[in-house]
């Protein structure tokens, strides 16, 4: 059975649009947990690949919670060193935690997967570069998408409005 919980706070667009730009502090809070949250979704060896303000949900306490994971794709990691992360507020669980210095995951054995994928999928106002050209991709375009909804949360124009002023 599918288990969805309740996030009060809705998703990152709603309040983008009710808001309008958020505040430096605000878009600086929430960047830093995507980034706790992508970095964990990485060490797990998973690529989001549509990460964008509707699958960003912000809880109770104000904590966001990266969901919308349908086009994700598991990539297979490179076992040179271990991955350390700040604390995710995301959920994602850590294979050991060393004190205070944040997460610690050990590498598992490699997935089957391959190290790049140049599928075609997500949504078409986050897409890096790499996506559009249809050149192989990783990790990285997750770092796009951030830096595209970092955008979004400084000047309050969402994606749909940016097709107005294009």
């Amino acid at each position: 059975m599918l288990r969805q919980d309740f996030h009060p706070g809705g998703d990152l667009r709603t309040q983008i649009e009710r808001w309008g730009s958020l505040s430096n502090d605000y878009s600086r809070f929430y960047a830093a947990e995507l980034v706790d949250g992508i970095e964990g979704l990485h060490a797990g060896g998973v690529i989001h690949r549509n990460l964008k303000p509707e699958h960003i949900l912000i809880d109770r306490d104000g904590h966001i919670v990266i969901c919308g994971l349908g086009k994700s794709k598991e990539l297979r990691r490179s076992l040179a060193q271990p991955i350390t992360t700040g604390v995710s507020s995301t959920g994602i669980a850590p294979d050991r935690i060393d004190g205070s210095e944040g997460l610690t995951v050990s590498p598992q054995p490699e997935s089957t997967g391959p190290e790049t994928t140049n599928t075609l999928c997500g949504t078409a106002e986050y897409f890096a570069p790499e996506v559009i050209k249809g050149l192989p991709y990783s990790y990285e375009i997750d770092w796009w998408s951030l830096g595209t909804i970092l955008y979004e949360m400084l000047t309050g124009i969402v994606s749909t409005s940016l097709r107005f002023y294009l």
